[in-house]
C-alpha cells in the first residue's frame, strides 16, 4: 500500500515539508497499529502552477512505484478524496478495478 498526496502548502509556505512528514509519519503508525503496513509515502509539494510531474493526477508517482515495487497497476486500485484521485486511476491504467472515492461533507 502507497499514499500518494499533493500538498501545495509547502511550497505555498503554509506548512513544511516537517510538518507534512509528522503527520504521515502519524498516519502510517496509526495504520501500522491496525496491522496496515505501507511500502512508501509520496509527496508532491508543488503547487498547480508549477507544472511538476509528480503532481497529481499526474502519474509521475504510480510509474515509480511501478518500476521501483514491480507493482501491476492493473491489478490496483485507488481510494482518494478528490476527483483527481479518480483521473489518476484512468490516467496510470487502474481501469480495471474500482476507483473508491470518499467524499467528506
Amino acid at each position: 500500500m502507497f499514499i500518494i498526496t499533493n500538498q501545495p502548502g509547502i511550497s505555498k509556505g503554509i506548512v513544511t515539508a516537517e510538518q507534512v512528514n509528522r503527520v504521515n509519519s502519524y498516519i502510517q503508525s496509526v495504520l501500522k497499529a491496525e496491522g496496515v503496513e505501507l511500502s512508501g509515502i509520496y509527496v508532491c509539494p508543488h503547487q498547480e502552477s508549477e507544472g511538476c510531474r509528480c503532481r497529481k493526477p499526474g502519474t509521475y508517482f504510480p510509474e515509480k512505484t511501478k518500476k521501483e515495487y514491480s507493482l501491476d497497476l492493473n491489478s490496483s486500485f485507488v481510494i482518494g478524496d478528490h476527483p483527481g484521485d479518480a483521473e489518476l486511476a484512468i490516467r496510470a491504467g487502474l481501469t480495471s478495478w474500482a476507483t473508491i472515492l470518499i467524499l467528506f461533507l
